[in-house]
């Protein structure tokens, strides 16, 4: 989460590559999506003031819109619209997200994808996200792309399976059993998931392995067991670097022990009565660390940690990139572990905490170059990078995609959380709050599933603050299966750091929480897919044994 350009993408983009999905789009100006929104988008096309507009004023435009139609649906509540205007809204934000979408100009992605996005939430907004994707599914049969709009279609049928208008696309797409189909596709996604690693490891690591180390225990009774010296131990855990990460290591440090230093101060912030005032540190001169002296890094970020984090509160950060968010947090909290697996980024992050050693609150952090993995991918594993110390380094299987490719590789060591825990002596009480940042880049998929088997044992949760990007739309469904069995744990959940709160219960099926993402927005940006999940729920029955 520390690029801005890390814009967040919508949950079907998995199926197709953005160039084709692109392509696909302009083709189809010249399409009816459905004969129950014949028009919709020709409608767009005549528009004398929407055509008048470049790219990014139509996208701002049709965000209006969508505001608006919001709006008008929150207030029916209260009976103050009519349907007639909530509908002609809608349809109004409807169109003009496909008009921005035919004057895509070929420079701004994130853009475009946030034009497909806004055009699926007005959809959501009639309680009717199914049709969005069954919509672009006809428009796509119809171009001729079959299979794409097989993708599209089956995307809709996972949200309701009961589609009348994704069943009769289906008879005319000559898919005659879609349960069949359905099935197919998730046994084709779970093959795929088991035959992958997860770690974007060589492939002829199994997805599943036995003989598993100590540090792949996955909750805290097992952690207990292989943990020797809880609490105690404050050596740094064994890196596993190879050749390759020592080097980036090495020329990194090199490179910035050589650069003039900068003072670096975060702005006065306003947490209701009281005034959280840092203190100034120092650190290596780089162009990036002007954002904080100027307070346009993040503010989002920062209201988190301001809610959630006290004097009480021990934080653990991975990844800790060079150091922004861990000097902001250990002046607040009682403890900070600092994880960071990308040996250039750490080089960074070790240097400016030694040039802030005078300061009180230095002595709170302790420095780990390590990963924290799911328990099937601990050990030492491969992490890839565009570009080493670019804040977008992962062990994801899709890094490739969500960092622009990949040019450096190296070693590292992995170790599952709970084991982590237990080595540093963290437990998890009222009186001794834990939070968890998470920022990974492409690997959130895996990881925050494999925390329900140390979560669903504790009686007390760590609040998680996980920043998603867009790879959580690269999750295949048993992985986001597994997201929502973690968020379900929780009292309270919401996307956009906190401000767009999702309803999840037991009860919700995975079609509900499908649309509640989509409905919320929750991937239209990167500072919109940052969640905040925060307090155990309240006793539900399939977790009394635990409570």
């Amino acid at each position: 989460n520390m690029k801005n350009h890390h814009d967040a993408t919508p949950l079907w983009w998995k199926y197709c590559r953005l160039q084709v999905l692109v392509l696909i789009m302009i083709l189809l100006s010249s399409c009816s999506l459905d004969n129950n929104n014949t028009g919709v988008m020709g409608q767009a096309a005549g528009n004398n003031n929407m055509n008048s507009m470049n790219f990014q004023q139509m996208m701002q435009h049709a965000q209006n819109l969508l505001m608006n139609a919001h709006q008008l649906k929150q207030s029916s509540n209260n009976g103050n619209r009519s349907e007639y205007e909530i509908g002609t809204a809608i349809q109004n934000a409807k169109q003009a997200f496909w008009a921005s979408i035919q004057k895509y100009d070929g420079k701004s992605v994130q853009l475009l994808q946030a034009a497909m996005q806004g055009y699926l939430q007005c959809f959501a907004l009639e309680g009717d996200v199914a049709m969005g994707f069954v919509s672009i599914a006809e428009a796509m049969f119809r171009q001729g792309d079959h299979l794409q709009a097989k993708n599209f279609l089956v995307q809709g049928l996972q949200v309701n399976p009961k589609h009348e208008a994704g069943l009769n696309l289906a008879k005319m797409m000559g898919l005659s059993n879609v349960s069949e189909v359905l099935d197919d596709e998730r046994d084709k996604q779970n093959r795929v998931f088991r035959k992958a690693s997860s770690s974007g490891s060589n492939s002829s690591t199994p997805r599943y392995r036995t003989n598993l180390p100590p540090e792949a225990c996955s909750n805290a009774n097992e952690c207990a067991k292989v943990v020797t010296n809880t609490g105690n131990n404050s050596d740094p855990l064994e890196n596993g670097w190879d050749a390759s990460a020592h080097k980036l290591y090495q020329t990194q440090l090199s490179q910035i022990k050589s650069l003039p230093t900068m003072q670096v101060s975060f702005p006065v912030r306003n947490q209701g009565q009281q005034k959280n005032v840092f203190n100034g540190f120092t650190v290596s001169e780089l162009g990036w660390w002007d954002r904080i002296n100027e307070g346009t890094w993040e503010s989002e970020t920062l209201d988190v940690f301001d809610q959630y984090v006290s004097p009480d509160t021990t934080v653990v950060d991975f990844g800790a990139w060079i150091g922004p968010t861990i000097f902001y947090t250990a002046q607040i909290a009682k403890r900070v572990i600092a994880i960071e697996a990308d040996p250039h980024a750490f080089a960074s992050l070790e240097r400016n905490l030694a040039l802030n050693a005078g300061q009180a609150w230095s002595s709170k952090v302790t420095l780990e170059s390590v990963c924290v993995s799911t328990p099937n991918d601990t050990g030492v594993m491969t992490m890839k990078s565009a570009d080493a110390g670019n804040s977008c380094s992962s062990l994801g299987e899709n890094v490739e995609w969500a960092c622009g490719g990949v040019k450096e590789e190296w070693q590292v060591r992995c170790y599952t959380l709970p084991y982590l825990f237990a080595q540093r002596g963290i437990t998890i009480d009222p009186r001794s709050p834990v939070f968890i940042k998470v920022d990974i880049e492409s690997y959130e998929c895996a990881l925050i599933p494999s925390f329900y088997d140390w979560l669903v044992g504790e009686k007390f949760l760590p609040t998680i603050f996980v920043s998603f990007h867009p790879q959580i739309t690269l999750c295949d469904e048993e992985q986001l299966r597994g997201v929502m069995k973690v968020l379900k744990l929780y009292e309270h959940v919401s996307c956009e750091a906190g401000k767009r709160p999702l309803k999840l219960s037991p009860t919700n099926s995975f079609g509900d929480f499908q649309e509640q993402l989509i409905a919320n927005g929750c991937f239209q940006s990167s500072e919109y897919s940052d969640f905040v999940l925060n307090g155990r729920a309240g006793d539900p029955s399939w977790l009394k044994q635990f409570l």
